[in-house]
């Protein structure tokens, strides 16, 4: 019958210092070793149960994400090139000028 659960059960339910034996006064029945594995078993299957659900959930939502989110493509067509930020022509041409001058002055140092 203790075949049937995971050693860690076993162990706990047969530690002669904590397990099944300190509980009773002659050998445990089998219906006694039986509901002792079963209480030891209840959380373990509670916490796989737990992570089963959360990884179903965390597999949800990564769908979810991929069947909504916008292709490259249909981004660039909403926003255009410059992905919806509009420069001003005046404000571009000073960034030009200006790094014009930097690499002049950079020139004549170097």
């Amino acid at each position: 019958m203790l075949a049937r659960y995971p050693e860690e059960v076993i162990t706990v339910v047969t530690h002669p210092m904590s397990g099944l034996p300190t509980q009773c006064n002659w050998l445990p029945t089998v219906k006694e070793v039986y509901d002792a594995c079963e209480a030891e078993m209840r959380p373990i299957q509670q916490r796989a149960a737990r992570e089963n659900r959360i990884k179903e959930q965390l597999l949800a939502r990564e769908e979810a994400d991929r069947a909504t989110r916008p292709t490259l493509g249909q981004l660039k067509a909403k926003y255009g090139e410059n992905w919806g930020l509009s420069v001003d022509a005046r404000v571009e041409d000073d960034r030009k000028a200006d790094s014009r001058q930097a690499m002049e002055r950079v020139r004549r140092e170097y």
